[in-house]
């Protein structure tokens, strides 16, 4: 959890670019 706190910022991006790719490899 200390890659959370250290950036914030790309973990949010992360959490929610993950998804998307997964989404769009279904979708794919």
């Amino acid at each position: 959890m200390s890659i959370e706190a250290k950036t914030p910022a790309r973990g949010r991006r992360l959490i929610v670019l993950l998804p998307l790719l997964i989404f769009l490899g279904l979708a794919g």
